[in-house]
């Protein structure tokens, strides 16, 4: 999948970013402004469960280690609500416990921080392909 189809693509999603970090969430926001039009924030992993319940998201992209709900427990809880949203983790890289975790929740993809452009279309690729082949399935059924 080249560049202009995964924008093509992720364009048309709707997007929750979770970083408890501000100067990490304003700059990655606007990295992700390129891909995304529509971009919901949320501080910490209570804020963006709050979110979740309120709106309907195509992508989570989410920070492992915050306070109040961390990434791990919140998408446990998220998996209650939505089996089929699409999960991309940030990750530090000493947080290799939390990688098996992950893959048992059904996440998508890791990045390894920062967040990069190309770390972030390689996982906006792979999330991408899931959303395309997810939708042509609901149209031909």
């Amino acid at each position: 999948m080249h560049l202009q189809d995964i924008i093509k693509t992720t364009k048309t999603l709707k997007l929750l970013y979770v970083e408890d970090d501000e100067i990490s969430r304003l700059s990655a926001k606007e990295l992700l402004a390129n891909f995304f039009t529509d971009i919901t924030t949320a501080v910490d992993g209570g804020e963006a469960l709050e979110k979740f319940n309120e709106n309907d998201f195509d992508i989570i992209l989410s920070d492992i280690n915050m306070p109040k709900l961390n990434g791990i427990d919140l998408m446990h809880e998220i998996r209650k609500l939505d089996k089929e949203v699409s999960i991309v983790f940030l990750t530090a890289e000493n947080e290799d416990e939390y990688l098996a975790e992950g893959a048992k929740i059904g996440v998508d993809s890791f990045i390894i921080k920062p967040l990069g452009l190309n770390n972030l279309t390689t996982a906006l690729t792979r999330v991408s392909e899931k959303i395309l082949l997810k939708r042509e399935k609901e149209l031909n059924s």
